[in-house]
């Protein structure tokens, strides 16, 4: 919650205290930004990327690298112009494989705590000119507390406070 991502090596994630000197044994940390109050998603292909919402801020896309000592790396590639108010969903990403060009980030977006204004939004995966650029934004009443939206045979679900489940996809 205090806005920092943490590369981990999948071999050996370490731990807090866990490096020689007390230190947290992390391959990387970035941030940190605002609040990040729900998991990332991941999409790798067209180099790799990794997706953040912040809690009363924007969305936040990285872009994966490698330093000069071939150590991984994240580095801010873009944001979103809108705002995710509190309770806003984790993202994720559709995308026919790592074909470029055919990934979406789907997230759900409420104006508050009261889920107000909820709708269902995509962006394009890969920032333009450090903008992740919104291509649709679907009404979907009262959004449900941190609602992570899911996809399944070229839909989209999302959930809202009132119980209903809206699909999005083609017919």
């Amino acid at each position: 919650k205090d806005g920092r991502l943490f590369l981990l090596n999948r071999d050996r994630l370490g731990g807090k205290n866990q490096k020689a000197g007390g230190g947290d044994d992390v391959v990387r940390v970035v941030g940190p930004y605002l609040g990040v109050w729900g998991h990332p998603a991941v999409y790798g292909g067209e180099g790799g990327y990794v997706y953040v919402v912040q809690n009363s801020g924007s969305m936040l896309a990285f872009k994966y690298g490698v330093d000069g000592s071939n150590r991984p790396t994240l580095s801010l590639a873009g944001n979103s112009s809108e705002t995710f108010g509190y309770s806003s969903g984790s993202p994720i990403v559709t995308s026919d494989g790592t074909t470029p060009g055919t990934a979406v980030v789907w997230v759900t977006n409420v104006d508050g705590s009261s889920g107000a204004n909820g709708r269902l939004c995509a962006y394009d995966a890969v920032p333009a000119n450090g903008h992740l650029t919104l291509l649709r934004s679907f009404p979907i009443g009262t959004g449900a507390k941190f609602c992570t939206p899911a996809s399944a045979d070229g839909r989209v679900y999302t959930g809202t406070r009132d119980g209903f489940v809206y699909g999005f996809g083609q017919p």
